[in-house]
């Protein structure tokens, strides 16, 4: 099969993301395996790992189809079992981390004790941090708050900044700097690569004033609508305010009136006079009290006060009933996950059982189990669903390999691994579900 040259060079382009790939699991496993790896440290390489494995999945897709023969995609399943098992490695790594034990003997004093010389990290304050994915509508609330909670502190040290910084990224973001590690000497670069990319004000600037051109025509007066109406406004001027580049006020008086129910826009044009330009603050305070208002014919706000953004916080979507949960809290340590119980639905019949146990997967043949797993995001080493890394310590029992049993292919287990995606990942969530132990492989 013969490509042209803009496939070559899109071939060539996959080839250098595989190496690249390759290249990061070496160097985490070269940390893992070496003397007294540091379980936090693991995690966050860890993380930037996964960031780029689950993107080149994409590309292996994409290479097959390109260049079927491609001696990469044959490889690509054994790269991703070295994946998955550094990823078991650091998960092991961070449970064997004990608290120090105190030493205690009755025959020592305190002229006699010496204790051992060591450097008192800190205390950060538990602050509210917002996550950053790469979008730019963002990028000056998180640069805002970063600055001010983290860069410019003079009481913690780079390595303990970069520890911060990497674990508030994702998506894009995470992907900028990649190729920098979560340490002490790459701290400032890694920010200034971040700087140099997304504190492009003029583009933010455009994004949030195209967002206010944009804004939708409310048809219906609701509560929950015109309360998201104001807060994306007050956001989105927040910023172009920090930017410099406030619109004039009776421009955006006229862009919020065009958005009024007719109703409402209708009570607003009678308190005007014909020759009076309103100001901003009254037509706001005028929507606030319509809410109170509407809230109060109802009985109940649609809108809980406590889900509102503060002003300055990531601009959520229009109209969304269940925005994101984007911030994390600011420690030295790792990321604590938090056990949520959840009723275990098998994702193939919708029976209250595991996958391994649901008799119609049993009847598939290993090739349609495999594709099943694959298009519904289940962890093809447990067949539960949930963040990775996998917590079971089961494998294959015919091969041993990070993949179940009953995926266990005679001619070529490694065959269909390549687009079996351990689990998905809620970058922007800081709780995580602890999945079922009970999965033997069978």
């Amino acid at each position: 099969m013969s490509l042209t040259a803009d496939q070559s060079k899109r071939v060539a382009y996959i080839q250098q993301k595989y190496k690249s790939l390759e290249s990061q699991i070496a160097r985490v496993e070269t940390y893992v395996k070496g003397a007294n790896p540091e379980a936090t440290n693991a995690k966050l390489r860890l993380d930037i790992l996964s960031s780029l494995h689950q993107e080149y999945m994409k590309y292996n897709d994409e290479l097959s189809q390109l260049d079927p023969d491609n001696p990469s995609i044959g490889s690509f399943p054994d790269l991703s079992d070295r994946y998955f098992e550094v990823g078991a490695a650091v998960e092991k790594l961070q449970r064997s981390v004990d608290p120090p034990i105190p030493i205690a003997n009755s025959t020592l004093n305190a002229s006699t004790i010496v204790l051992a010389e060591h450097q008192a990290l800190p205390k950060i304050p538990q602050v509210s941090l917002p996550m950053f994915d790469g979008n730019r509508e963002t990028w000056s609330h998180f640069k805002s708050k970063f600055t001010t909670l983290v860069h410019t502190r003079t009481d913690i040290s780079d390595a303990v900044k970069a520890g911060q910084l990497f674990s508030l990224l994702t998506g894009a973001a995470l992907a900028k700097v990649s190729h920098y590690d979560p340490c002490e000497a790459d701290y400032q670069k890694a920010w200034t690569s971040l700087l140099s990319f997304y504190d492009q004000k003029r583009i933010v600037a455009n994004q949030h004033l195209d967002a206010l051109l944009d804004l939708p025509r409310l048809q219906k007066a609701c509560d929950e609508d015109l309360s998201s109406l104001v807060d994306n406004v007050r956001q989105r001027l927040n910023i172009l305010e920090r930017l410099g580049r406030a619109p004039s006020e009776d421009l955006v008086v006229r862009i919020i009136e065009r958005c009024l129910p007719p109703a409402v826009s209708s009570r607003w044009q009678d308190r005007l006079e014909p020759n009076a330009f309103p100001k901003l603050d009254d037509l706001l305070k005028f929507i606030d009290n319509t809410v109170f208002k509407l809230q109060s014919l109802h009985g109940t706000s649609s809108t809980a006060p406590n889900s509102r953004k503060r002003s300055g916080e990531a601009v959520p979507q229009s109209h969304s009933k269940n925005p994101k949960q984007n911030a994390r809290s600011l420690v030295t340590s790792g990321v604590s996950s938090t056990s949520q119980a959840s009723q275990i639905t098998c994702p193939k019949c919708k029976g209250e059982h595991n996958l391994f146990r649901c008799v119609d997967f049993e009847k598939l043949s290993v090739s349609e189990r495999w594709k099943f797993v694959n298009s519904n995001k289940v962890c093809r080493n447990c067949l539960g669903k949930h963040p990775f890394p996998c917590k079971s310590e089961h494998r294959c029992k015919k091969c041993s390999k990070a993949h179940h049993t009953k995926l266990h292919n005679d001619k070529g287990s490694g065959s269909q691994s390549s687009k079996a995606p351990e689990a998905s990942k809620t970058s922007e969530s800081s709780t995580k579900e602890v999945p079922n132990s009970s999965n033997p492989q069978s």
